[in-house]
Order: structure tokens, then C-alpha cells, then sequence
């Protein structure tokens, strides 16, 4: 059944026009086009908690660990310096 659920994704999308949720795809459990459909909004909005938060599930359920602790590291170490240069201003 999800691979039909998917089929009518797409072709909701084909047809009607509609932008597809990354966070459909989680609900069925395609984690890997989820994540892409993600990574693909983040290139857009960076600064996005819910795509980063979308990102860390997907990387977390297809067992991606060393990608999402890297990713993790990063974002950390970002806000860490970004917090501690505005509080030196």
C-alpha cells in the first residue's frame, strides 16, 4: 500500500499542481526521498528548524548516524560561535 499512497502522490503533483511534503514521504516511511526533498528545501532556507529537524529524522531512521552527528557537530558548533560573537558585541 504505500508504494500505491506514493503513486498518488505523484500524481496529485502531475496533475493538480500540488507541492509534494517532504513530511508525507516520512509518514511512509520513504525516508530517502524525504531527505532529499529536504536537503533540496534547506538549499533555500537555510536558517529552516523544520528542515534541519526533517533532516536529522531521515538521517536517524535510515541509520546515517555518522552523517547526522556530523551535521549535528556543525550546526552546534555554528550557533555556539554565532551566539558567543554577538554576546562579545
Amino acid at each position: 500500500q504505500p508504494d500505491a499512497a506514493v503513486g498518488i502522490l505523484k500524481c496529485a503533483q502531475e496533475m493538480r499542481g500540488m507541492s509534494l511534503q517532504p513530511s508525507w514521504y516520512e509518514k511512509l516511511q520513504r525516508w530517502e526521498d524525504a531527505l532529499e526533498h529536504y536537503e533540496v528545501l534547506q538549499l533555500n532556507d537555510q536558517h529552516n528548524i523544520h528542515y534541519t529537524l526533517g533532516r536529522i529524522r531521515c538521517l536517524d531512521a535510515l541509520g546515517l548516524w555518522p552523517r547526522m552527528s556530523a551535521m549535528c557537530e556543525h550546526i552546534w558548533t555554528t550557533k555556539i560561535v554565532h551566539k558567543s560573537s554577538a554576546w562579545s558585541s
